[in-house]
């Protein structure tokens, strides 16, 4: 599951929400020249505000939902692929067909396709090595492992391309024929996209909120100092008016 990191913009709302109920409290004694700071505005700010935080919220639980469903589905591919190899070794296919496969099989299960290098002297870098270093200062090696879902799903569709080729192939059971596969790799690549789309989604509704929330000339929270200057000016720095409203906290993301 992912984590939820829109509960810090929730108090922001709340805060905005009290400094309103409190600029209503003082009413025609509040009367600011500058029209986005008029209690009209801010109760526009205010809806505007709260919408935009549903908006976000329901788009971070479809996105969570589509992820959720996604590792469901990539969750037996591992389990499948070596059931694929288990059936091409099982049919009397030739040695080439079953190390092509894999090789395929090994991108998909994250496996090495040959034992990681030993470090010996020779190969601890010198001043003019162009290699890459760890934390550790230890040089660091590329993976062979390509599990993105994107690379799982495109190395699958590879293996299913191989099936065809090997005339042996031939399974009874229904979940290993190539019919069945194909629509289990169908399946991946609309789960990935279904991911990118509400992702997509999601970053969009975030930026609304944080351009709403919090930029720099029109914001939730410039707009709150506003205010909270316009009180201290209006009813002074030591009135009531002005120490009711602040203690309201707001911060900036």
């Amino acid at each position: 599951m992912i984590s939820n990191p829109e509960t810090g913009h929730a108090p922001n709302v709340a805060n905005f929400g009290k400094l309103v109920l409190a600029i209503g409290s003082f009413g025609n004694f509040y009367n600011p020249a500058f029209i986005t700071i008029k209690e009209s505005n801010l109760q526009d700010m205010l809806t505007a505000a709260q919408e935009n935080l549903t908006l976000v919220n329901t788009a971070l639980i479809n996105y969570k939902l589509a992820v959720d469903s996604r590792e469901d589905v990539y969750s037996g591919l591992s389990s499948i692929t070596t059931r694929i190899l288990a059936a091409i070794k099982s049919s009397g296919s030739s040695e080439l067909n079953v190390e092509t496969a894999k090789s395929i099989i090994r991108k998909i299960q994250g496996r090495r396709l040959s034992p990681k290098k030993a470090k010996t002297k020779s190969d601890v870098p010198t001043t003019t090595d162009p290699v890459s270093k760890t934390d550790d200062n230890e040089p660091t090696q590329i993976s062979a492992s390509q599990t993105s879902y994107a690379n799982l799903a495109n190395n699958f569709d590879a293996l299913l391309q191989l099936l065809p080729l090997i005339q042996e192939y031939k399974p009874n059971e229904g979940t290993l024929n190539p019919t069945d596969l194909r629509a289990y790799c169908n399946e991946l690549k609309m789960k990935n996209f279904a991911v990118d789309t509400l992702k997509a989604s999601l970053d969009t509704a975030r930026l609304n909120r944080n351009y709403l929330m919090y930029n720099l000339h029109s914001g939730l929270v410039v707009v709150s100092l506003e205010v909270k200057n316009y009180v201290k000016a209006a009813f002074g720095a030591s009135s009531p008016q002005f120490k009711q409203i602040s203690g309201i906290s707001f911060r900036s993301y």
